[in-house]
């Protein structure tokens, strides 16, 4: 089942985006008490998923680097690419969900200090 971002709506407020598909493939939400166990539950799955993906991709390199790799064996490696990014990009939608929102900010994302000032990083924070 695949994961898209564009049909899929944003948690109502208080409800969490878990990283994984409810029974039917739409998505599931969890309420729960801000640092509760349900939430750290929530959080140590995330984490696993990040880990494995993480792992996948070292496999996933090492098959793309061997110029002798078969086709069944590249498939392999691209369909669990396809499931490890679905549930990185749950997890994304489900922290940006999560964010504090600036209403007056518009559309533009920003960080602000305790002051208020607007933090801004330099041009070699992004590599």
């Amino acid at each position: 089942m695949s994961y898209d971002r564009e049909l899929t709506p944003a948690p109502a407020e208080g409800l969490r985006q878990l990283a994984w598909p409810g029974e039917s493939g739409t998505p599931c939400y969890l309420s729960a008490t801000p640092g509760g166990l349900l939430e750290r539950l929530a959080d140590v799955a995330e984490d696993e998923q990040l880990l494995a993906a993480a792992d996948l991709l070292k496999d996933v390199t090492a098959i793309l680097d061997d110029p002798t790799a078969d086709p069944e064996a590249l498939r392999a490696a691209l369909a669990g690419m396809a499931v490890a990014l679905t549930g990185v990009l749950r997890i994304a939608d489900s922290w940006g969900a999560r964010l504090p929102h600036d209403d007056d900010a518009g559309s533009a994302r920003h960080m602000s200090g305790g002051d208020g000032e607007t933090l801004k990083l330099p041009a070699e924070s992004f590599g």
